[in-house]
């Protein structure tokens, strides 16, 4: 069958751009040196850009997988219950059955035949166009007799004959008297006198020596006996006599007295038409066993063969003369499997399962394809359906499985089990890394088979009662890697195709969880892709952006399109510049399913031209001086072409010449700068200066406080306040740094932040000391200095909000101060409040129970005791809330009931029973 008949989740995949895909994640060992299965090329649109401006870099390449797959170890699990002795394919439902010509027509090309032989239910003949009797058939009887055999039922051989035996391997005769030991009287009568075989034309009236039918089988069965009303025999699976007489229904202990036509229809072969006027006389029963007479039915060109008796019936469709069992073409269907195996890698078991043997290892893992071949050619079906046991059996097979290579089990069979152990309860220690694919077989898979369910169940209470179809569904979906498919044979010889499409699948090549990583060089800027990415870093020098692409195959494509903006021109000696990295650091990685290894391949560099207009910067070296202070000038050029000249505009700098000039200034004021920059082609920029220099007659100085962190989960947070003297600091003088915990003051002065956020102690030069309000550190010798706190939070539910502040004194400048923010997360609060024991027993009259509270808010524990009579017990909480003990002075069950005003109470169970306690 073609795989898109198959009743499974089946993967296509298509042509992509890029499959959206799983978490970024970096493996954590060394990519495998593998093959090469990507060639990445790039376009960059427009060649040349600007600084500032946008183009587009796209990087594509088709995939192509190369090289051996991975080593496969599978093991193949068979139903051979009795089901596989059914015929791959009803014949009921699917050739239209006709008369032959004398009958009423139809094309008598093909005729319906039937064979008696004698058969051993341990061994039954295998399929072919014509099996073989163990022993000659009976002549046939019954010829233009007003009663007739119907047989009918499974189409593989069954327990049915054309003269003395009737289905299931019931014996039937007439007799005035009981025949012998063993006999059983049907209840039927008949009004001949005479010797007769089980049809009888005659008529008669009622008389005193009418014969009985009477039955037997060998393995004593349990006889049911009773008439139906009209039916096509071939439409029924039940065992049947018909009866020609017209009545609408019978009496099993009524003498059958009528009087019969003696026209019958040739196609009343047992298999026929037959008028609204049949009835059946339906009888089931026990199997006569080892031995049995039974039935091969067949098509055969034009005439029956020898030994095999025309059924008057024809058939339209051209189907096989002969059609084979279940079983038959399930071992074609495995023997074409195990051929297409790679012998120098893969290995393969087979594991049958059936009531009669179990389950049977007829092989382990083994590259010995002509053993397994041999030991397929050899099974035989028969018995119930242990499926659980055939599993697990398989699972034992897999405990000899190798490492790193792929492990299947593929279990075929119609899914009815009715025998314990169930497979739904032995799918669960299928081991994890083994995928199991499921193949139902036979159109009735999807109905419900009650006689199975109740068998199930009789030996697995509370098995699920649902059909084979389902079964096998569970198992594919949740036996082992939980990955597995169920795959769907209405006819047995679409077998051999799925097989081979299963292979096919398993072998099937992908990449999987492939990445994208290209790192982007500091001169550019990433703006977008598409598609988009999953993963941006720009905290670094380089930008880090990641793609997940899912799982490509071979005859894929990748397309990524990025779009960047340049964002500086190196020197004309490196043009064209690198826009990416590489070396490990631009790659595509991946997960090769044929090696089951990890592997990366380089992304290529793309270039770019950038260029840029003459630009010119200049700056003052610091933002404020004292008089007499040195001021350097510096500038930066870019774009036009080398060499400069520079000429400087300005107080003190004025006519200046070079990329830089040092100056000191003599008056207090703000000084400004200008630059004309002129490149060797003659272009100039005039330029003024980013900003200009305050010139101060004293110092001036400003603070920069900052926490880490600024914000946490409480009750306690640590906290590092870290202070430094941004500008002004003279390393020949000390620094005092006075520190608040919470202080929302914007003042300078010493003494008025005391006064509103608390005293400060007193500390040696070179020592910093703490009190509850803050910290003092004097004559510090570093511009920067850093003090500890802890910051509380008690709240279950809001936040805390902190300002702690530094002022900053140094040498003659005026004090500096700054503030910052520290924020106290509530108190997290566990969702798992729990009571344990769920359940104590109080049996002795001075024993009390302890119980125990665990998770949620554990600083607001409550106990209770609820239940009847929760007077007559007391109990005492521990001084931390976390354990309750209990007493209680009379018999029955109380509640135990812990709450933290967070989580839904938990209750736990106390059984008092002390034999001198009243009961309640």
């Amino acid at each position: 069958m073609t795989m898109n008949n198959m009743r499974s989740r089946v993967l296509i995949f298509f042509s992509i751009a890029v499959i959206a895909g799983t978490v970024f994640a970096f493996w954590h060992y060394g990519f495998a040196q593998g093959a090469t299965y990507f060639n990445f090329s790039y376009d960059v649109d427009p060649l040349v850009v600007s600084e500032g401006q946008t183009f587009n870099a796209t990087l594509t390449s088709p995939v192509s997988l190369t090289g051996a797959g991975i080593p496969l170890d599978i093991v193949l699990l068979l139903d051979t219950s009795n089901s596989m002795n059914y015929p791959s394919l009803v014949v009921e439902r699917t050739h239209r059955l006709q008369e032959d010509a004398s009958s009423g027509g139809g094309d008598t090309t093909d005729r319906f035949c039937l064979q008696l032989y004698r058969i051993n239910l341990d061994e039954i003949p295998p399929g072919g166009t014509t099996p073989p009797p163990s022993s000659p058939p009976p002549a046939a009887q019954h010829e233009n007799e007003h009663q007739k055999m119907s047989f009918f039922g499974a189409l593989n051989a069954y327990a049915a004959t054309w003269y003395e035996f009737l289905p299931g391997g019931i014996q039937a005769q007439w007799s005035a008297s009981s025949p012998g030991s063993g006999w059983e009287n049907s209840g039927l009568t008949d009004c001949n006198g005479g010797a007769h075989t089980l049809q009888d034309a005659s008529s008669c009236s009622p008389s005193s020596s009418s014969q009985k039918l009477y039955l037997r089988a060998s393995a004593a069965p349990d006889l049911t006996i009773s008439w139906v009303g009209s039916s096509d025999p071939v439409a029924t699976e039940e065992d049947s006599v018909r009866d020609c007489n017209g009545t609408t229904s019978h009496d099993v202990n009524e003498k059958d007295e009528s009087t019969c036509s003696n026209t019958i229809s040739s196609g009343r072969g047992g298999f026929g038409g037959g008028g609204d006027q049949d009835q059946f006389l339906r009888i089931t029963g026990g199997i006569a066993s080892p031995w049995q007479y039974s039935v091969r039915k067949g098509w055969h060109e034009n005439q029956c063969l020898s030994g095999w008796t025309d059924t008057g019936l024809t058939d339209q469709n051209g189907y096989p003369s002969y059609i084979p069992s279940r079983l038959t073409r399930a071992k074609e269907a495995l023997t074409t499997f195990v051929s297409l195996l790679d012998t120098s890698i893969d290995r393969a078991s087979l594991v049958t399962f059936n009531g009669v043997d179990g389950a049977i290892v007829h092989s382990g893992l083994t590259a010995d394809t002509n053993l397994l071949s041999n030991r397929i050619q050899s099974l035989s079906a028969r018995g119930n359906t242990p499926m659980g046991s055939g599993l697990q059996a398989a699972n034992g097979v897999m405990a000899s499985a190798r490492n790193n290579v792929g492990k299947y089990i593929i279990l075929a069979g119609d899914g009815q089990e009715n025998m314990a152990p169930s497979v739904l309860n032995i799918m669960a220690s299928t081991p994890s890394d083994v995928t199991v694919f499921t193949i139902g077989i036979g159109e009735g898979i999807q109905d419900i088979v009650q006689s199975d369910c109740a068998a199930l169940q009789q030996q697995v209470p509370g098995a699920p009662c649902q059909s084979g179809e389902a079964t096998l569904q569970a198992v594919a979906a949740n036996a082992g890697s939980g990955d597995g498919q169920y795959f769907f044979a209405p006819d047995a010889s679409q077998l051999t195709t799925l097989y081979t499409d299963i292979l096919k699948l398993i072998r099937d090549r992908e990449l999987q969880s492939v990445r994208a990583k290209v790192t982007i060089r500091p001169e550019f800027e990433f703006i977008s892709a598409v598609p988009a990415p999953d993963f941006v870093d720009r905290s670094g020098d380089d930008t880090l952006v990641t793609w997940p692409l899912g799982e490509l195959r071979s005859g894929d494509s990748v397309t990524i399109n990025m779009t960047l903006r340049a964002l500086t021109a190196l020197p004309e000696t490196s043009q064209p510049q690198d826009i990416n990295k590489n070396t490990n650091l631009s790659t595509i990685s991946y997960i090769d399913s044929g090696t089951l290894q990890p592997n990366a391949e380089d992304l290529p560099v793309m270039q770019i031209r950038v260029v840029r207009d003459l630009a010119v910067v200049c700056s003052p070296s610091v933002a404020n001086a004292f008089i007499g202070d040195s001021v350097l000038w510096s500038s930066s050029v870019a774009g036009g072409f080398a060499p400069y000249t520079y000429t400087w505009h300005g107080e003190k700098v004025e006519g200046a010449s070079g990329s830089s000039v040092t100056v000191t200034y003599d008056t207090v004021g703000t000084k400004t700068a200008s630059l004309t920059v002129r490149d060797s082609n003659g272009a100039t920029v005039d330029q003024q200066c980013d900003s200009g220099v305050n010139i101060s007659s004293f110092p001036i100085i400003n603070a920069d406080l900052t926490a880490v962190p600024s914000r946490g989960p409480g009750p306690l947070l640590s906290v590092n306040l870290n202070a430094q003297l941004t500008t002004g600091y003279d390393s020949s003088k000390g620094v005092n740094y006075s520190f608040w915990w919470d202080c929302d003051s914007a003042t300078t002065d010493i003494a008025s932040a005391a006064g509103a956020c608390g005293s400060l102690p007193s500390s040696a030069p070179g020592t910093c000391v703490s009190n509850t309000n803050g910290a003092k550190c004097d004559a510090i010798m570093s511009s920067m200095q850093s003090v500890g706190h802890l910051y509380p939070n008690s709240s279950k539910t809001n936040p805390a909000t902190f300002m702690p502040k530094v002022i900053i004194e140094h040498g003659s400048a005026l004090p500096a101060e700054d503030r910052t923010t520290i924020i106290v997360d509530p108190i997290p609060v566990s969702a798992n409040l729990s009571c344990s024991p769920t359940l104590a027993f109080i049996h002795n009259p001075t024993d009390s129970a302890v119980f125990t509270g665990a998770g949620g808010d554990e600083g607001n524990y409550s106990w209770d005791i609820s239940g009847s009579s929760p007077d007559r017990c007391t109990g005492i909480e521990s001084d931390d809330g976390l354990t309750f003990s209990v007493r209680c002075f009379n018999n029955g069950t109380r509640d135990i009931i812990l709450e933290d005003g967070t989580n839904p109470p938990r209750t736990c169970k106390l059984q008092v029973n002390v034999p001198e306690y009243e009961e309640f």
